[in-house]
């Protein structure tokens, strides 16, 4: 009665497991988070104390600040609602970032260097240490810049080089600034501009400035995009957030990690898949005298394990309870059990079994190199479309400057055509190339939003979602663009007057226009200096000789207006009063530009700021005289349209016989200059004593700013810094450190291992079997109460001799014919590496020459524009208006071609460190090293120690036959540059290779 009760209690105890084990099993949240807790530790275990290691902030899941992030149960997700919204997604908020960011010097708190892995407990510090170094190239006697603070970097945008020195330009020319005055567009011309095209255009300063010149005012909030800015290192968080490519590239590695935690189970013990198992089966049925009814209850649990050396243990634990009621013998219980030991092993074909456990193994590892690649080349096509971006930005403002000066040339043409100077076809040349430039403008514009919604595209977000780019370092490359082109005039000025200074006799009046333009030209490179934050002392020293050198030029002027008044009043033929008439005004205008840089240098001494400044009023007034009087005598004896009647020709004539009235009067204006001139004269050092002393101090002039513009030049003489490694000494770099070629490398002894599996397969089949049956007494209802009585031991040797091979033939030389392909495939691996960085150099040193092409190009045109637009208006021969439009034109295709070269040098040095291997990004993605122009590759002949075994590991705790294991004794071997030229090879260091686990490494004899 006892063992029956105690039967009864076991059968219900089991009941009830298998009932709530069926109904409740695990919850889905359960299975869900082990998965990814054994993933997690995989991958930390992978990538620890690598190159390749995961960002601190890894995660499979989504964002939660994504687009694709779902919000409803993670592990029973609905289905999202398929009704279409626009504008529903929000950016999420983004860092402040730093101005001064693009000085060349990291952010606060960043170290120079590739950023390494967070380290963990036991990780060597930095392994890639002194694979990136400061530059060792400087300029000759280079000063280096002085790096402001975040704040101290001027926030005006930069403007084009033409509005820069208008009002320099002015006082060199001898010009009125109002006759230099720009004229406003019209405002019809902006408001015919496509919306979206003015929102472009007014990005930018120097267009804002139009159209406050245009409009009296400032353009209102609808015309401004006021759309989130977003800077490069913004552009790569939003993507580390928001793209579909990333979130499918961490799903990749993660996966590959959750199939290894599947190999790694089945070297544990555990329950196996299938055979634990319940059933309750009731028979009911005729016995020999009446009916009879049974129970029977059979039960299963197996455990299995896959053994190191690649066999297979089993353990089974069989039940079977049999309840018969109704029987000839009333109730009756038969309980008995069954334990089974089992373990299989093959002799000849084990390592195949292992395979599948190595090959999880290395593919986590080629996932997690891949992952890493995969952000550093994230970056680099972000920063592509980014940079072109900031280039379609910069030709939208070069294209409106175009615009603007063709549309003056335009109106400028129309009004000559109607003075009668210019003939109408020479307009219509003026009409065409400005609808030309309209329309190139609004196609750079449409260009722009089409770039901006695939930025969108390839960061994941919504095309219809406002959006704008920073344009802060686009002012930054154009400021520095602008330095170099002003400091190639400085240098092409310099020349100039070199020149004149070598004449065997110097003319003074042209060794000063030369030293005059020299000067303004340094000028300019200092205002630049000084927008870009870098040092710039010597503009007040520049002002005060730029006023002294154009006050002499004046001087040196007004004399010889003198002396060309002096000649005709002593020649034999008595000059016309229209001619003394118009000598005399001539030197007025000299007096007067006089009077006004004779002004600027009496304001640098400072002197009586009061009397000074009675005489600026009164030369004004003689400013004044001077225009109302040329104007009176035109309106008397020029002939107008109206005038040319014959009932007209006799107030013309009259006109005539006042023109001695005219000549007195402007001797009377030109005796008024000469007072006001001689009063200003008290306020300034005398002049040189006779001509021979002026010309020396002129010449002396002349040697000290040759000598002060070498200094200037020799801190812009740089233009980009070049990339300090050698041809051989990248390709090694790139072969020693590229993660794609370790994986490439690697997988190269995978195929070699498959030869050693379709070996085995031609061989015989020799397995071992051995198992253990224990059973429990029968009859005595006993589950537990085994004995080896019962028992059954069986031993088995299976031998299947090699008889027929001919498919196993056929898939060996696969094999072969695999391991050659995946040779080859290594050999164009590295020639494909070896292309691409000897590319990169290449391109890189052609971007340099390409700048410094440009920098000359963009001096010559802007020099050529200024110079043909000026011949035109003074109505010089040989000049034709297709003469300035094609100065215009060549003058627009320089900058562009300025910024294109610039842009390009960006993007392939870091294509170059890409290809390296050596662009190493933060945990936002972000290479930090951009902005430093100064980093320069380290060379790097051998594998670094954590590219060994060159071919990779094999599973720790598994037992791989000899020959497998020989892939780990292949040595790195030694790094050989054979010269083609015959001379002796260039010697590498060799490295041994690395003893197997738990073996020392002989030592060196």
């Amino acid at each position: 009665m006892a063992e029956n009760r105690a039967c009864g209690l076991l059968v219900r105890a089991l009941c009830c497991w298998c009932l709530l084990v069926a109904v409740v099993g695990c919850s889905r949240t359960r299975y869900r988070l082990a998965a990814d807790r054994d993933a997690t530790a995989i991958l930390a275990e992978k990538s620890a104390c690598q190159p390749w290691q995961l960002p601190a902030a890894f995660s499979v899941y989504p964002d939660p600040r994504s687009r694709f992030f779902d919000f409803t149960p993670t592990d029973d997700p609905l289905l999202p609602v398929p009704a279409p919204q626009l504008y529903a997604y929000r950016l999420p908020e983004l860092p402040p970032r730093d101005a001064g960011r693009f000085g060349g010097s990291l952010p606060e708190n960043v170290a120079a260097g590739p950023i390494p892995p967070t380290p963990a407990v036991g990780c060597p510090p930095d392994l890639n240490a002194g694979l990136v170094r400061p530059v060792a190239y400087q300029t000759p006697a280079a000063v280096a810049p002085a790096t402001a603070p975040p704040s101290a970097p001027s926030s005006a945008p930069p403007r084009d080089i033409s509005a820069i020195d208008m009002e320099q330009l002015s006082l060199i020319l001898g010009i009125s600034m109002e006759e230099l005055r720009i004229l406003p567009i019209p405002q019809t011309t902006w408001q015919s501009l496509p919306d979206v095209c003015l929102r472009r255009m007014l990005e930018f300063a120097s267009v804002r400035e139009e159209y406050r010149r245009s409009f009296g005012r400032e353009p209102g909030d609808d015309l401004r995009d006021r759309s989130q800015r977003l800077a490069l290192e913004d552009i790569m968080q939003l993507a580390l957030i928001n793209s579909r490519e990333y979130q499918t590239q961490k799903e990749r590695l993660y996966l590959a990690a959750l199939a290894l935690s599947l190999e790694r189970f089945d070297y544990d013990l555990k329950f196996a898949t299938t055979g634990n198992r319940t059933a309750v089966e009731y028979l009911d049925g005729p016995a020999a005298v009446g009916r009879q009814s049974s129970l029977r209850i059979p039960t299963m649990l197996t455990a299995e394990q896959a053994l190191a050396t690649g066999g297979n243990f089993v353990a089974r634990f069989a039940n079977s309870i049999l309840l018969t009621f109704n029987g000839p013998s009333g109730f009756t219980a038969d309980v008995g059990s069954e334990l089974l030991f089992d373990l299989s092993h093959s002799i000849f074909q084990r390592d195949v079994v292992l395979e599948n456990l190595t090959q999880a193994e290395r593919n986590v590892v080629y996932a997690a190199r891949d992952f890493a690649r995969y952000r550093k080349t994230l970056f680099q096509q972000l920063a592509g479309r980014y940079y072109r971006l900031l280039l379609t930005y910069r030709g939208i403002e070069i294209d409106t400057q175009d615009y603007f000066s063709r549309l003056r040339g335009f109106e400028q043409g129309e009004a000559e055509y109607r003075a009668g100077r210019l003939p109408r076809f020479q307009v219509d040349q003026f009409e065409q190339s400005t609808l030309t430039s309209r329309r190139k403008l609004i196609d750079s514009c449409n260009s722009l939003e089409e770039n901006l919604d695939q930025l969108k595209l390839n960061i994941g977000l919504p095309t219809e979602l406002p959006l704008n780019v920073d344009l802060t370092e686009l002012e930054q490359l154009t400021l520095r663009d602008e330095l170099m082109a002003v400091a190639e005039r400085v240098r092409r000025a310099r020349r100039n007057l070199v020149k004149e200074r070598a004449q065997p006799s110097p003319e003074r009046g042209a060794v000063l226009n030369s030293s005059v333009d020299l000067v303004r030209k340094m000028l300019l490179v200092e205002r630049l200096r000084e927008r870009l934050g870098q040092e710039a002392s010597q503009i007040a020293a520049l002002q005060r000789e730029l006023a002294q050198l154009a006050a002499a030029e004046s001087r040196l002027d007004v004399q010889a207006k003198r002396d060309a008044i002096a000649r005709e009043q002593t020649a034999d033929a008595t000059p016309s009063p229209l001619q003394v008439f118009q000598r005399t005004m001539d030197l007025v205008d000299s007096l007067l530009v006089l009077i006004s840089r004779q002004l600027r240098v009496a304001d640098t001494s400072g002197r009586d700021a009061a009397a000074l400044e009675g005489i600026r009023q009164r030369g004004e007034e003689l400013g004044r005289r001077h225009k109302q009087l040329k104007a009176d005598l035109e309106g008397v004896v020029v002939m107008r349209e109206s005038d040319r009647a014959l009932q007209d020709l006799e107030r013309v004539r009259r006109g005539l016989e006042r023109i001695p009235e005219f000549v007195r009067a402007a001797e009377t204006l030109l005796a008024d200059t000469e007072a006001a001139a001689q009063q200003l004269q008290r306020f300034l050092p005398p002049p040189p004593a006779d001509a021979a002393a002026a010309l020396q101090q002129t010449l002396a002039d002349a040697d000290r700013l040759i000598a002060e513009s070498d200094q200037a030049l020799a801190r812009e003489s740089g233009g980009l810094t070049p990339v300090e490694i050698e041809t051989d000494d990248a390709m090694l770099t790139s072969l020693t450190l590229r993660y794609d070629l370790m994986n490439q490398r690697e997988r190269l002894a995978d195929s070699w291992r498959e030869i050693k599996f379709q070996a085995d397969d031609l061989k015989s089949i020799l397995n071992l079997h051995a198992s253990q049956r224990l059973k429990t007494r029968s009859g005595y209802n006993r589950p537990f109460d085994f004995t080896f009585d019962e028992g059954e031991t069986q031993l088995e040797v299976t031998f299947d001799a090699p008889l027929n091979r001919r498919a196993q033939r056929n898939s060996f030389r696969k094999s072969l014919i695999d391991y050659n392909a995946g040779l080859r495939a290594l050999i164009a691996a590295e020639d494909e590496i070896k292309f691409a960085v000897r590319d990169s150099l290449r391109n890189l040193s052609l971007d340099r020459e390409q700048y410094d092409i440009a920098v000359a190009s963009a001096a010559l045109a802007y020099e050529r524009r200024i110079s043909t637009q000026l011949q035109l208006r003074l109505g010089l021969e040989n000049i034709r208006v297709q003469d300035v439009l094609d100065a215009q034109g060549a003058y627009t295709e320089s900058l562009s071609s300025l910024a294109g070269s610039h842009v390009q040098y960006v993007l392939d040095r870091i294509g170059l460190f890409l290809d390296l291997e050596l662009l190493e990004v933060d945990e936002q993605g972000f290479w930090t090293q951009l902005y430093d122009e100064d980093a320069q590759p380290a060379p790097n002949r051998q594998l670094p120690d954590y590219g060994l075994p060159v071919y990779g590991p094999l599973p720790r705790g598994t037992l791989p036959s000899c020959m497998i294991q020989r892939m780990l004794q292949v040595p790195p071997g030694e790094t050989l540059i054979h010269r083609p030229d015959g001379a002796a090879p260039d010697l590498g260091e060799e490295v041994p290779a690395p003893a197997p686990d738990g073996e020392t490494a002989p030592a060196d004899p």
